[in-house]
This record gives structure tokens, C-alpha cells and sequence, in this order.
């Protein structure tokens, strides 16, 4: 919560008030609480996903904008070996939620980001594979992502501040836990390796 109240505070600082500003904030309470719920959930019915061992993890890391999501989408496309995360699967981390929401998901396959990502930049969807740094800014709110998104339109006194809490943002250590935790998930019971993609 104490993150969201800060983005909006910085997009308040920098906009003014937005009538998007509530929906952000409503969606980030709901889908956090959502999160921390199931979760402790998969610890409860899915114990062993804790327990699954990384073996030749695969990790795919390049600027925004130098085609790292066409090779990402490739190689998961054409390699079955490899298993990276849906945009769906990355709103939904657990298990226990994956369970519950699958059935639904053919309801919302045509969901439309464009009013999120320009398609002529970048086109996605809930089946399309996308980058680690979606699965830190749903989670947290957080990280490369978020930073680009929200906390950029901080003023900034001089360049060494900038540079600093950029360095700051990408290196926490709870990211690495949480996607560890998440990929464990994602490849438990698949015999398939684990494949990240990221610009962080």
C-alpha cells in the first residue's frame, strides 16, 4: 500500500489530479491482498513447489527496445524445453489462484493492453510471454518497471541522485527471492528448464 501511495503522490506532483489515479489504487489493493492470499495458499496445498530445484536455469536479459521479446517468444514458442511466464501467469503466481482462474481465462482471451503499451511499441496479451519485471511490478508495485512507468517523474537534483536510486531500485534482494519462488512454480512438475527474460 505504502508503495502505491507513493506512486500516485509523484503522478499527483508531476499531473495533478486524474480520475485513473483511484482505479490504480483500487487495483493495486485488490490485486495485492490477492497475492499475499494465495500464496500463503500454495505453501498450504502445494508444498512441493517450494521444494523444486532450478537445474540449467536460461536467462535472457537485453535493453528495452533490442529485441529481447522477439527472441523470448521464440525460443518459448519453438522449444519445449523451456517454460517462461504468460503475462496471465505473472498476475496470477500461485498455484492455488492458477487453479481457480484457468477455467476463466477463454472468457478474456481478446483483453486488450493497448491503453497500457502502445502496439505499435510493444503488443501483448494475457497468453503472450513477457518479461520478469511484469511479475516484480505486480507483486510490489516495484523495480525496473514501475520506475520507468511512475517514479521517473520524480525531479531529481542532480544526475548522481538519478543514477543512484535507479541502481537502488534494481538491486533489491526481495526480487530475486520472489522470482526464484515464482519459477519455482512455474516449471514444478513440467521437466522443463526455467527460462527468464528481464531488463533489469
Amino acid at each position: 500500500m505504502s508503495q502505491t501511495i507513493k506512486i500516485l503522490k509523484i503522478l499527483y506532483s508531476a499531473f495533478g489530479f486524474r480520475f485513473k489515479y483511484v482505479g490504480i489504487l483500487i487495483f493495486r489493493t485488490f490485486i495485492g491482498a490477492l497475492m499475499k492470499v494465495t500464496l500463503f495458499l500454495d505453501k498450504i496445498f502445494f508444498p512441493g513447489a517450494a521444494k523444486q530445484k532450478i537445474e540449467k536455469p536460461v536467462f535472457l536479459i537485453g535493453h528495452l527496445r533490442s529485441g529481447t521479446t522477439f527472441l523470448h517468444r521464440f525460443l518459448t514458442e519453438n522449444c519445449g524445453e523451456l517454460r517462461g511466464f504468460a503475462m496471465w501467469e505473472m498476475v496470477f503466481p500461485a498455484l492455488s489462484m492458477r487453479k481457480i482462474i484457468k477455467p476463466f481465462l477463454p472468457l478474456v482471451k481478446n483483453l486488450s493492453f493497448d491503453g497500457v503499451w502502445d502496439p505499435k511499441i510493444h503488443k501483448t496479451d494475457l497468453f503472450s510471454m513477457e518479461t520478469d519485471d511484469i511479475a516484480l511490478s505486480m507483486r510490489y508495485f516495484d523495480g525496473i518497471l514501475s520506475w520507468i512507468y511512475f517514479y521517473c517523474w520524480q525531479e531529481f537534483d542532480e544526475s548522481d541522485t538519478f543514477e543512484n536510486e535507479l541502481v537502488e531500485v534494481a538491486g533489491q534482494e526481495k526480487f530475486a527471492e520472489y522470482l526464484q519462488d515464482i519459477h519455482r512454480k512455474n516449471i514444478w512438475k513440467t521437466d522443463r528448464r526455467m527460462f527468464s527474460k528481464s531488463f533489469a
